[in-house]
C-alpha cells in the first residue's frame, strides 16, 4: 500500500460464532454452510460485503478540513500502521472483545499510535470497563464523532492538552478524565459520504444513507433513543436527493439502505422524501427501518412507489402489556395491520422481537407466537433482551425489577435462560414467518442482484426448510442467491488481512 496517512480509521464487521448467531436470531447452524458458504474449522464466518456509514462519514468530514486520512477494513485490507499517529476505531458491528484484538493488533505494529474508540460500542459499555479491558485503548470520544475527532487530531498534532477536547474519556496519570460534553453538530455541517474513501468493488451494490439523527421516541430497551439528542435533526430533502443522484452518476449504484433511527417517523418528512425520489424518476430500490404504528395505507403506497424493496420493523412483542410497558404504544392488531399493509403493496417485512422483557412469560411467549403466525411477516429476528447501558430499564432497575446487566439477568417471572429457551420455542413453533437475521438488509441485498420480491420469499422460505430439515431440497432461485452473496461472505481462519 505504501506509505501509511497520519491518520487512519479502521472499521468492519467482525467475524460470527455460528452459536452467536443462533444466540442473537440467526436460524439454525447447520443451514449456513448451505447458504453462505464454507465455515471454518472454528465455526466462525466473516462477513465482508456489507457496508456501514461510520467510518466514512467520519473521514469524509475530516477530509473537507484538510486531514489527511484513510479508512481500511481491518479484517479485509492489508493494513499498514506503520507510520500512522492516530488510529481511529468505528466501533459499529463490534463488540468488546473485537475491540480489544484491533486495539491489541494496533499496538503491536505501531506502538506509539494513538488509539481512538468512537461509535456504538463506547455507549454499549461502562466506560471503565472499557478502559479497564481495552488496556491499550488511549482516547474514547462520546457520541457524535465529526468535530469531537478533528478539534482532538488538532489538539495532538499541536501537543495540546486533551483536557481542552470537549466530548472524551482520556487517560492521565493512572486516572481516567472525562472532559465536557460537546455540541452536536447541525445537519448542513455534515458532508456527503466520500465512497471513493474505500474500494466499492469488495463490497455489495448497496449504500447506507443518512437522512436525519436522532429518534422521536423512547422504547424501554433502546440506548439509541439517548445517544443522539432530541429533537431529530433531519438533513434537507434537497441534500437527501442529492446525495442519491451523485451516488448514482459517480457508482453506478441504485440500491440504498436508509440508515436513520426510524425513517418512518415522521410520516409527513418520509413521504415528502419518497414523493421526491418518485417525482426525480430517480428509478432506485431501497430498505429502512420502520416504525409499526407509522405504516399508513397512504405512506406505505408512496414508500412502494418510491422503490421500498424492504423494511425492518420492531414488533418486539405480542403482549399488548409488555408493549405498553417497553413504551411501544401501539397494540398487537396494529401489528397484524402495518405488516398486512406493507404487504398488499408487496414490500418484504422483517419484524424483531425482544425476548425477556419483564413480565415476559411463556404465556406472553405464546401471544407473540400467535401474532406471528397470523401476521405472517416474511422473516423475523428474536433478540435476547440486553439492559445495557444509557437505556431506560438499565437506569431504572426498581422501576422495572430487573436484576443484572446486559445478557445475564432475571426479574420476576423469567430469567436469560429461560429467555433463551423461549427464543427456541418461537423456531421451532412458528411455520408461516421465517427466522432471518437481518431479514430487511438480506432482501435489499438480493434486490441489488437482480431478484423479485416473490424471489426473496422463496429464498427465505428455503432458508427456513434448511433450519427445519438440513437435508431439505433447495430450489434453483435458492441455489443462485447462495452463490452471489457466498463472493461476499467468506470464512474466518483467524489470520488478519488475509482474505483476497
Amino acid at each position: 500500500m505504501g506509505r501509511s496517512p497520519n491518520v487512519i480509521i479502521l472499521y468492519g464487521i467482525p467475524p460470527m460464532h455460528l452459536k452467536e448467531m443462533w444466540d442473537f436470531g440467526m436460524a439454525s447452524p447447520p443451514c449456513i454452510p448451505s447458504f453462505m458458504g464454507d465455515i471454518s474449522d472454528s465455526g466462525e464466518v466473516l462477513f465482508t460485503g456489507f457496508q456501514t456509514l461510520g467510518a466514512v462519514a467520519i473521514a469524509s468530514y475530516l477530509r473537507n478540513f484538510g486531514v489527511e486520512v484513510e479508512v481500511q477494513d481491518f479484517y479485509v485490507d492489508q493494513v499498514n500502521l506503520s507510520e500512522a499517529r492516530i488510529v481511529g476505531i468505528s466501533s459499529t458491528f463490534m463488540d468488546l472483545r473485537d475491540v480489544k484484538e484491533v486495539v491489541e493488533y494496533i499496538k503491536e505494529e505501531n506502538p506509539k499510535a494513538i488509539t481512538v474508540l468512537g461509535g456504538p460500542l463506547s455507549w454499549s459499555y461502562p466506560i471503565s470497563r472499557i478502559m479497564n479491558e481495552v488496556l491499550g485503548l488511549d482516547i474514547i470520544v462520546l457520541r457524535e464523532g465529526e468535530k469531537t475527532f478533528l478539534d482532538l487530531i488538532s489538539r495532538i498534532q499541536s501537543t495540546d492538552s486533551y483536557s481542552k477536547v470537549h466530548g472524551i474519556i482520556y487517560r492521565s496519570k493512572g486516572r481516567l478524565i472525562e472532559t465536557p460534553p460537546r455540541q452536536f453538530i447541525e445537519p448542513s455541517e455534515i458532508p456527503r459520504p466520500d465512497w471513493n474513501l474505500i474500494d466499492l468493488s469488495r463490497r455489495m451494490k448497496i449504500l447506507p444513507i443518512e437522512t436525519s439523527r436522532g429518534c422521536i421516541y423512547n422504547c424501554a430497551f433502546c440506548s439509541e433513543t439517548n445517544y443522539w439528542p432530541k429533537p431529530v435533526r433531519p438533513k434537507t430533502i434537497e441534500k437527501v436527493i442529492e446525495e442519491i443522484e451523485i451516488d448514482i452518476e459517480k457508482f453506478g449504484i441504485r440500491t440504498f439502505r436508509f440508515v436513520d433511527s426510524c425513517f418512518t417517523a415522521p410520516q409527513i418528512r418520509c413521504a415528502k422524501i419518497c414523493d421526491a425520489i418518485y417525482k426525480e424518476n430517480l428509478n432506485i430500490q431501497w430498505s429502512s427501518y420502520a416504525r409499526i404504528d407509522n405504516m399508513s395505507r397512504d405512506l406505505v403506497k408512496k414508500m412502494k412507489q418510491s422503490g421500498c424493496v424492504a423494511v425492518d420493523m420492531g414488533m418486539e412483542s405480542g403482549d399488548p402489556g409488555i408493549l405498553r410497558s417497553m413504551g411501544k404504544m401501539y397494540t398487537p392488531n396494529d401489528i397484524k395491520r402495518a405488516i398486512r399493509t406493507a404487504k398488499e403493496v408487496d414490500i418484504i417485512t422483517h419484524c424483531n422481537l425482544v425476548v425477556g422483557f419483564p413480565g415476559e412469560n411463556s404465556k406472553t411467549i405464546d401471544k407473540t407466537i400467535n401474532i406471528l403466525e397470523k401476521a405472517q411477516p416474511d422473516a423475523y429476528s428474536s433478540f435476547l433482551l440486553d439492559v445495557a447501558p444509557h437505556t431506560l430499564i438499565y437506569d431504572n432497575p426498581d422501576r422495572f425489577g430487573i436484576h443484572g446487566k446486559r445478557l445475564a439477568w432475571r426479574h420476576k417471572t423469567m430469567d436469560t435462560q429461560q429467555a433463551m429457551k423461549e427464543i427456541q420455542r418461537i423456531h421451532a413453533t412458528v411455520s408461516s414467518s421465517h427466522p432471518f437475521l437481518g431479514g430487511e438488509y438480506f432482501a435489499c441485498a438480493l434486490a441489488s442482484f437482480g431478484y423479485s420480491t416473490q424471489d426473496i420469499r422463496s429464498i427465505f422460505s428455503g432458508f427456513h426448510d434448511l433450519y427445519k430439515n438440513p437435508n431439505a431440497k433447495t430450489t434453483e432461485v435458492f441455489e443462485k442467491a447462495s452463490q452471489d452473496l457466498k463472493q461476499f461472505i467468506a470464512p474466518w481462519r483467524g489470520k488478519r488481512n488475509t482474505i483476497s
